[in-house]
């Protein structure tokens, strides 16, 4: 059971900053373009660049994840998986495929003692990336590596490109900006937790 803990006290906006202990889940954020006034947000499974009305439930839920341990490794401090907080969508992670960024569901992992299936290993190598510092020197936030290994041997990121969101490798001719995010206070408020048993 993973325990949530909060912000970290002294933070400063607009780039809310965090420490994780071990197997610890991360607040509720909301993750914004550091170029734009817009919001990354699922719509039609797809991931998504878009300004968020505040009077708009639907865009505010869609708006919001709850960062939690990385799938492929939720012992490693520095990888981060992000989960949807609506309703709807329990199990439904960000996740790469075919570079595009997508929303998808895990599939369902192995009997207890059983070996988890390819398909599963892959879902969550290609939910869980990798926290760094923003490529875009200068700026407040952070870039998102990608975790999975291409052939290439290039390192991928999440970057906005036309409003939409993919992963792509840094080159000298990349819009830097695309690549930084801050993460915000949530849309969406997480529930409380759980009383003590």
């Amino acid at each position: 059971m993973y325990e949530r803990i909060g912000r970290k006290p002294g933070s400063v906006e607009p780039s809310i900053l965090f420490e994780r202990e071990q197997g610890a889940t991360m607040p509720f954020v909301s993750i914004k373009a550091i170029n734009f006034d817009q919001f990354l947000r699922h719509q039609n499974f797809l991931a998504e660049l878009q300004p968020i009305d505040p009077a708009d439930d639907l865009a505010k839920n869609d708006a919001t994840f709850d960062m939690v341990p990385g799938l492929a490794d939720p012992n490693n401090p520095n990888l981060f998986s992000f989960a949807a907080v609506n309703s709807t969508l329990n199990g439904f992670f960000l996740r790469h495929q075919d570079f595009r960024l997508t929303l998808q569901q895990q599939p369902p992992s192995a009997p207890l003692g059983g070996e988890n299936s390819p398909e599963f290993n892959l879902f969550n190598s290609d939910a869980t990336f990798i926290q760094v510092p923003g490529l875009s020197f200068g700026f407040p936030g952070f870039s998102f590596q990608a975790f999975t290994k291409f052939p290439d041997g290039h390192p991928r990121f999440i970057r906005h490109r036309e409003f939409h969101f993919f992963i792509d490798p840094v080159d000298p001719n990349s819009q830097q900006n695309d690549f930084q995010f801050t993460l915000q206070p949530p849309f969406i408020v997480e529930p409380p937790p759980p009383p003590p048993e």
